[in-house]
């Protein structure tokens, strides 16, 4: 099931990735739902679930080639350059729309390979995100972990931020056209933006609420997207035509190599995610998009359905499964609207699991190891036990051990039982 773009451009862009678990910063602030409408995803299928790595480390930057007049390029391309005169209007626009300054000076430098040289640890997919999708049945065959985690380093095309109490630096891997590159930039520069304003930015803990994709990852991707895309309707239409072909970070390379739900995961922060900015704009101006870094939403269905954000209305918690007495528990968390949605693909239509989603109360997984085997136990609450049970009767088979619990909206289903 597609999750289709509110914005008004569909293109993607990015930076690095944060894990909510730890709340700690990588390569810098970093998959189906919004509103689900049956739209197809721009040549990509959708965003990380990003680990956090250490803060990277810029090395150095070559020195910047002058253009004609004699002014230092501060990024170049083949055939064309920016200027540090020309950064300027990025950083106003970024101001401007956000309504918060910059504190520190904030500078933008180059890297032809940004990948290589400040995410080559950074893993998009932990080993424990992977088996847990896999338990639930959603990575295809021959998909390989590390292949997809290099494949989507390739495609880091700015990082931030580095740097200290005298200024920020965001890096940027110039891209083929000028304009293209901008739009990286300014998605750079919003993410620079929120690390001069630690105190209205919460950083919460797992605190019993982790979910694939990271709700928290997607709040700052979203609202960077969201600036991005402000930026790039300015320009001249032919432009942004030739221009939204390149952005998606998903390219056909990569989901070829991630296979159908890594792949939208991989896209879910910049193309879902930013119906949720949208919306906090459109409800509150950029008071909204400093609400949205306050008060991240804590569930992909917050994200998906922003009006449920802006009601501040969140699901029922729901207890963890039961689990076999000889059990060693290894990690939950919950499984959530978009994980579902793409459970539920191949069995309902995409109009049907709209509504579905939609009737989602709660639920919990719960991954243990029972002797030389590993186990995924889960149970989902719905709003009615019509719409629990047309959940469970679409995850037959894929999971046949489902069943609903008696009397009760709710359903359970253990990977062990199935064996």
């Amino acid at each position: 099931m597609a999750f289709a773009a509110a914005c008004s451009s569909s293109a993607t862009v990015e930076e690095g990735a944060v894990d909510e678990r730890d709340a700690a910063t990588a390569t810098a602030e970093p998959a189906t739902p919004p509103s689900p409408t049956a739209t197809a995803t721009p040549e990509a299928i959708a965003t990380p679930v990003p680990t956090a790595t250490p803060e990277p480390t810029p090395t150095p930057v070559p020195t910047a080639t002058p253009v004609p007049d004699g002014t230092p390029a501060v990024l170049s391309g083949d055939e064309w350059t920016l200027t540090e005169a020309e950064i300027e209007p990025l950083i106003d626009f970024v101001e401007t729309l956000h309504e918060l300054e910059f504190v520190r000076p904030v500078r933008v430098e180059q890297s032809d390979d940004i990948g290589a040289g400040f995410a080559e640890d950074l893993e998009i997919f932990a080993d424990d995100d992977w088996r847990l999708l896999e338990l639930l049945g959603l990575i295809d065959d021959g998909v390989e972990r590390d292949a997809v985690n290099e494949a989507r380093r390739d495609r880091i095309r700015g990082v931030c931020c580095d740097g200290d109490e005298d200024g920020l630096i965001v890096i940027v891997e110039p891209q083929a056209t000028e304009l293209e590159t901008k739009v990286i930039v300014v998605h750079e520069l919003v993410h620079a933006l929120h690390r001069d304003y630690p105190d209205i930015v919460n950083r919460p803990g797992r605190s019993g609420g982790f979910e694939l994709p990271s709700p928290y990852t997607a709040t700052f991707e979203s609202i960077a997207q969201f600036v991005a895309f402000a930026y790039l309707d300015t320009q001249p239409e032919a432009e942004r035509l030739l221009v939204e072909p390149e952005l998606p970070i998903v390219d056909a390379e990569l989901a070829a190599i991630a296979g159908r739900v890594p792949g939208e995961m991989l896209d879910f922060s910049y193309f879902t995610a930013p119906v949720m900015a949208e919306a906090a704009y459109d409800a509150r101006g950029a008071q909204g998009l400093s609400d949205l870094l306050g008060r991240p939403p804590t569930t992909t269905e917050q994200v998906i359905y922003p009006d449920r954000w802006l009601a501040e209305e969140d699901r029922v918690s729901q207890d963890r499964p039961p689990l076999p007495a000889a059990a060693q528990l290894q990690d939950e968390g919950r499984v959530g609207v978009a994980l579902l949605g793409w459970m539920l693909e191949g069995s309902v239509d995409d109009a049907q699991i709209e509504t579905l989603l939609r009737e989602w109360t709660g639920d919990r997984w719960a991954r243990y190891r029972l002797g030389p085997r590993e186990c995924l136990g889960v149970v989902a609450e719905f709003d009615s036990p019509a719409s629990a049970e047309q959940v469970a009767n679409a995850l037959q088979a894929t999971h046949p051990s489902v069943a609903m619990i008696d009397g009760e909206p709710r359903f359970a289903f253990d990977t062990c039982a199935e064996v």
